[in-house]
């Protein structure tokens, strides 16, 4: 890449970025989209809960979320490697009734959304009208929200609400986050492995003693999300089958039925490849978006619990290098998917809808020892070639990290991205080892949010 296109991408004038022309194309035409809002899961979670008011909340929750998810339309852009989203668009955010509702309507309605300053998001009239009217109103006086103000004493709630970023309304509509999956359980495992682990415990629980109610409960909510979680990667399957079927080029057709047969074995089953171990990250990322509302949820050390199936498919011609780059650039795109969804005072604060999926390479193993890896070098490339805002990247520096990592480092802070984001591992870990963590833990760390 010459230095006159460097200088146009590095002030904004070039979109179709990375290392391959499937990549830019991608890449340009996410770009081009405006964040919006979908009502699908709105529309379903209030359904449900219509209808199954008597049942408790945990089984309640895990219907809708079922629900949710077995009917979400599949949408595929033409050359994605990775596929799937948490909602019937793209670029969009699966909006959250039961958390998001009040301060939707306070701030002028869902209209409101794609007029004011900061932020906005795109929504149809269609749907503004039916979030306003039938979405809305049921969830009124049940939203989080609106429970906290019932709680709280009437002094405490006037004194602080209003003040701006400092008070609960943005805690209070960010729930299921600050999070780093166990993605080295789930990708030798596969999620069949919490679906046998919960029978097994329905096995041992007597249903005919009351005190078991809650974990039976539970349990059985286990089995139900993921099964349904089983039934969401089979639907894409089948979609992209269909779209096979009809597939002239005999490369694309090909191409889509080999993404078919992994979105029928991952997230359920163990990842056998480099590709069905992203493809699982990705799906459990949508799912994880429904389940919550979205940020602040962690890619973790991909370079570290990547590492064997890379080598392996490296070692053994299953994968080339500029491959496996390029299906990584491929799931960078798909995560600026996800979107911040939140109210003016807060958007005013964060000024952007990045959702900090923080992602982290280098550092050390569980001895101390340098962990950084050729997958590390081939991340922070994407990053360079890809430039997009998600995941959030960050680099964890030790005395003895070897001078190319630190000049590859230095790379991607040139690009003026700002990313990435540099923590010093000697300090790290003494704040982990006073905090009480053992020598190993320490060198494992993951950063998440801001800061922590």
């Amino acid at each position: 890449m010459g230095a006159e296109t460097n200088k146009s991408v590095l002030y904004g004038m070039e979109s179709g970025t990375g290392c391959t022309e499937r990549v830019r194309r991608l890449n340009a035409q996410l770009r081009k989209k405006k964040p919006g809002v979908d009502l699908h899961r709105a529309r379903v979670f209030t359904k449900i809960y219509k209808e199954h008011e008597a049942m408790d909340p945990i089984s309640k929750k895990a219907l809708a979320l079922s629900e949710t998810l077995e009917t979400i339309e599949p949408k595929y852009s033409d050359g994605e490697l990775i596929v799937g989203l948490s909602c019937a668009k793209e670029k969009s955010h699966p909006l959250h009734p039961e958390v998001e509702s009040n301060w939707i309507m306070e701030e002028g309605g869902a209209a409101a959304l794609a007029t004011r300053e900061y932020c906005p998001y795109q929504i149809s009239a269609e749907e503004q009208k039916e979030f306003e009217e039938e979405i809305y109103p049921y969830w009124a006086d049940k939203t989080i929200t609106a429970k906290w103000r019932a709680s709280c004493p009437e002094d405490i709630r006037k004194a602080i609400s209003g003040t701006g970023f400092g008070e609960p309304s943005f805690m209070l509509s960010v729930y299921g986050s600050h999070m780093t999956p166990d993605w080295p359980e789930i990708l030798t495992k596969g999620t069949n492995y919490y679906v046998d682990y919960a029978q097994k415990k329905l096995e041992e629980l007597d249903p005919n003693d009351m005190t078991n109610m809650k974990r039976i409960i539970f349990y059985k909510s286990v089995v139900q999300v993921f099964r349904s979680v089983e039934k969401f990667a089979h639907n894409w399957a089948d979609y992209l089958r269909g779209l096979a079927e009809k597939e002239t080029d005999a490369a694309k057709k090909e191409e889509l039925e080999k993404i078919a047969e992994i979105c029928d074995r991952v997230p359920m089953e163990p990842a056998r490849s480099f590709h069905e171990a992203l493809q699982a990250i990705w799906f459990i990322f949508c799912v994880v978006t429904n389940d919550g509302t979205g940020p602040l949820i962690y890619f973790g050390r991909p370079d570290q619990y990547l590492w064997d199936l890379y080598r392996h498919d490296i070692d053994h011609g299953i994968l080339t290098q500029d491959e496996a780059k390029e299906l990584l650039e491929c799931l960078f795109i798909k995560s600026n998917n996800t979107l911040f969804f939140i109210d003016i005072e807060t958007a005013h604060f964060f000024a952007g809808n990045s959702v900090f999926q923080n992602l982290m390479v280098g550092g050390t193993d569980h001895m101390g020892n340098d962990a950084s890896n050729e997958l590390s070098y081939l991340i922070i490339d994407a990053f360079i070639e890809l430039r997009v805002v998600q995941p959030a990247m960050v680099v964890r520096m030790d005395d003895n990290a070897p001078e190319k990592f630190r000049n590859k480092v230095l790379e991607l802070v040139k690009t003026g991205m700002g990313y990435p984001s540099i923590y010093n591992d000697k300090v790290s870990r003494q704040t982990m080892l006073r905090s009480g963590f053992n020598y190993d833990d320490s060198n494992d760390y993951f950063c998440g949010g801001c800061m922590e």
